[in-house]
């Protein structure tokens, strides 16, 4: 049966080979952890995972649309132990292994490895119906697939009927879980050996997930209570005119929901550990539900700042976390922190060789650094000196990684302890390395640098396989 299989593959080709036989060599992955470095790659011993282009999925309105994306922006897979053999950095190595031609690169993206399994998402290409049962294409929708390492046994495990609005995967009690909002569903998808998905609850309007484990982010952990909490809107049968939302928990291994707070105006914003973050009265406030996640905690709640704060981010050494930054509703970048029970709080300047860097889109934490992008360059940004006992405006000093004509305005990011990985538009080649006048390509992709280079080190390097093949070594 087996050598039958094989006769098959080669008789068949390419087509049969998407449904199973896998023409790539399978590789080991020796970590028993979860793997997650970010939203467009995956490093497991050496061999990277990743997005080879991005495509804008927003724009997508029919069956040939993710059919062209996936041209460009499918899975692929790259031997980092050798060498990429690239003609240059402007090159395209060779040997770039297509792990799955599925639309990977997307602004939705999440990908990860446990054990010898990939798993990643793409923009849902069933035609399938809404909440409502309306049906239609909803490209907005998201499916979620897992592979081995070389693209056999690809399975897609879960397909959303709801635009998903937030995705975390967590352990917990040994088990692992991908964990989502999508619509008004707050959904877990078991994985591992198996996989199975529920339902965990319906109506809901907010969450409180914490982050996905980063090994190579100072102060990212894998610990928390195992206790999901959201928010629903609250219903008094009794008293119809009754407002506000309850806050509700839930354990992630089972059983019945729990409502702790009944008709507040609570909407959760982030969750950091067991510290939830939210509004209420047009405010954001923290609680820390660590130790005791009942109706106490919230009423002693402390206040973050008076306004709606967004996208909060812990700054952690690997023993604790020292304090917190934020964006508020008109973008500006906000550090808090308690002091002797107080909490100080301020604006963050942030500026280059002294000129200041006023939009720019956060793409990870380590420790007190942040790592930001704008449309050209890359920094490095040490807020080690914001938490120093004292409140108001601060400056923070950005050191510049890379620079280049056109970076992908968004954040996606993936980030290995040596190397970041973005997506950005070719370089033109200067007139020695340019035979002919170039054809246009404007697309994004992925690149790498190296946070911390040698003389011998280029300041990026080209890894996605370019369309134009005169960029392909």
């Amino acid at each position: 049966m087996k050598k039958f299989a094989k006769i098959l593959c080669l008789i068949l080709g390419f087509g049969f080979i998407l449904g199973g036989c896998a023409s790539i060599s399978n590789i080991s992955n020796s970590k028993q952890e979860l793997i997650y470095n970010g939203n467009s790659a995956v490093m497991i011993d050496g061999y990277l995972f990743y997005a080879n282009a991005f495509s804008d999925s927003s724009a997508f309105e029919k069956d040939s649309d993710y059919t062209s994306a996936a041209k460009i922006s499918y899975l692929a897979r790259l031997n980092t132990n050798v060498d990429l053999e690239a003609e240059s950095k402007d090159y395209s190595p060779k040997n770039i292994q297509t792990i799955s031609q599925e639309v990977v690169g997307y602004s939705g993206n999440l990908m990860f490895a446990l054990g010898d399994y990939i798993y990643y998402t793409t923009p849902n290409k069933i035609k399938g119906v809404d909440e409502e049962g309306t049906a239609g294409n909803y490209f907005n929708y998201t499916s979620i697939y897992r592979s081995k390492l070389n693209g056999e046994n690809k399975k897609r495990i879960y397909t959303t009927n709801g635009e998903v609005l937030q995705i975390e995967v967590l352990k917990y009690d040994g088990k692992y879980y991908i964990v989502m909002l999508a619509g008004n569903r707050l959904i877990k998808v078991q994985i591992g050996s198996s996989v199975s998905s529920s339902v965990i609850a319906e109506n809901v309007l907010s969450v409180a997930l914490p982050e996905t484990y980063q090994e190579n982010a100072v102060g990212s952990t894998l610990d928390w209570n195992g206790t999901i909490y959201y928010t629903t809107a609250t219903v008094d049968e009794d008293n119809p005119n009754v407002s506000g939302n309850d806050v509700n928990k839930i354990s992630i291994s089972g059983g019945e929901a729990t409502t702790i707070v009944s008709g507040e105006d609570i909407t959760f914003i982030e969750r950091e550990r067991d510290v939830v973050f939210y509004t209420k009265d047009s405010s954001t406030y923290m609680a820390d539900l660590s130790t005791d996640d009942s109706a106490n905690s919230f009423r002693n709640a402390k206040l973050l700042f008076a306004g709606t704060a967004l996208s909060v981010y812990a700054m952690a050494t690997e023993e604790r976390v020292v304090g917190y930054i934020f964006y508020n509703d008109s973008g500006k970048l906000l550090y808090a922190y308690t002091n002797n029970g107080k909490v100080l709080s301020g604006d963050i300047s942030v500026s280059s060789e002294g000129t200041p860097i006023s939009t720019f889109n956060l793409l990870f934490v380590t420790g007190r650094t942040l790592y930001v992008s704008t449309t050209t360059s890359i920094y490095s940004v040490d807020l080690s000196k914001i938490f120093n006992g004292t409140d108001g405006v601060k400056t923070a000093d950005a050191t510049e990684i890379v620079t280049m004509t056109a970076i992908y305005d968004g954040f996606l990011y993936a980030y290995d302890g040596k190397y970041i990985y973005y997506y950005a538009q070719l370089e033109k080649l200067d007139s020695e390395e340019r035979e002919t006048e170039e054809e246009t390509d404007e697309n994004y992709y992925l690149y790498r640098t190296k946070i911390s280079k040698g003389d011998a080190v280029p300041d990026y390097e080209l890894l996605g396989k370019a369309k134009l093949a005169s960029r392909q070594s």
